[in-house]
């Protein structure tokens, strides 16, 4: 049976653990700067970023943006060890939800 997750907004404290994950997804690329990526999305006001816990462990992260033309999903990921459970869809329905409130 899934545990429940819980999604809250990322916070900077939680950098080295979201940039862990993503190399756990295989997310990272030498030529892409990871952090560089979660300061422009913290700066970013028409979006989201996202992180999924689970009995305190960080397991998941979607970044969301909008654009005012369209959205977009970026660094959507789950640990390998909670994959097909469908944690995956939980975060893309909340981007779902954010981009349809903002048009």
């Amino acid at each position: 049976m899934s545990k429940l997750m819980k999604i809250s907004e990322f916070t900077d404290d939680q950098s080295d653990k979201v940039i862990a994950l993503w190399g756990e997804c295989g997310l990272t690329r030498s030529w892409n700067n990871p952090e560089k990526d979660i300061v422009r999305k913290n700066s970013d006001k028409n979006g989201k970023f996202l992180i999924g816990q689970i009995d305190e462990v960080l397991m998941a992260s979607i970044m969301i943006g909008y654009e005012g033309h369209r959205g977009s999903i970026n660094y959507l990921a789950v640990d390998p060890v909670f994959s097909g459970a469908g944690y995956g869809k939980i975060l893309v329905v909340e981007a779902e939800q954010l981009l349809l409130s903002v048009g």
